[in-house]
């Protein structure tokens, strides 16, 4: 809007300075001496267009070719983001397995707590994992505003669920989960997993929508 707006006024100024300067002549010289002057000020004026055009040209390339390289990174930023959701739920469903199977064992045992060291039980939770999920927050928000805040919402309640595995926060070193525990989290593990998979499923119907992304890719 503003360089339509600008292109106009700048086209509306040389029209007015051409007609000033065509009168300019005739005042100065009379009728005999005009088409001298006329015939150089044309050729100034073809030239001074020729580089005015030329440079608007330039410009207008420029934007176009910086537009596409940006719409290009975010094509391939979703892309990637739309396949790491899919590992983010593959990544929470083994999370959820591991602790399903400690739950078996402890019913077996008929036990109501977790023999397992809190060093041992955090590791259920990869750290790499739990590093990525902030930064994929990060590149989540940079999606289309329609599916932005559903995506950065579920990574973000991801990392929450894996920061109350992983860190315990105020636990001692004689903590044990009770099952009571371990069924909260597999409940919210689950909802997650879940959730994780619907987030990828939106970033996949808008990159299908703009061609970006075959329905066959993510065998």
């Amino acid at each position: 809007m503003q360089s339509t707006i600008l292109r106009y006024f700048i086209m509306g100024s040389t029209a007015a300075a051409l007609c000033i300067a065509a009168t300019i002549p005739i005042v100065l010289w009379g009728y005999e001496k005009a088409p001298e002057f006329y015939g150089a000020f044309t050729a100034a004026i073809v030239a001074a267009v020729a580089v005015i055009l030329g440079a608007y040209y330039q410009a207008e390339l420029t934007r176009r070719r910086d537009d596409l390289l940006r719409k290009q990174q975010e094509t391939a930023e979703a892309v990637d983001l739309c396949f790491w959701l899919e590992h983010a739920a593959d990544e929470v469903e083994f999370i959820a397995d591991v602790l399903a199977k400690s739950r078996e064992r402890l019913v077996a045992s008929d036990a109501s707590r977790l023999e397992m060291p809190i060093g041992q039980f955090r590791e259920v939770v990869s750290a790499k994992f739990f590093g990525d999920l902030l930064a994929r927050a990060g590149m989540a928000a940079r999606l289309p505003a329609e599916i932005a805040g559903i995506v950065v919402q579920t990574i973000y309640r991801t990392f929450h669920v894996a920061d109350r595995i992983l860190m315990l926060r105020g636990a001692s070193d004689d903590f044990r989960p009770r099952i009571e525990q371990i069924d909260s989290y597999l409940l919210i593990l689950n909802r997650r997993a879940r959730q994780l998979h619907e987030a990828a499923a939106l970033i996949e119907d808008h990159l299908n929508g703009i061609g970006a992304l075959s329905t066959t890719d993510r065998g």
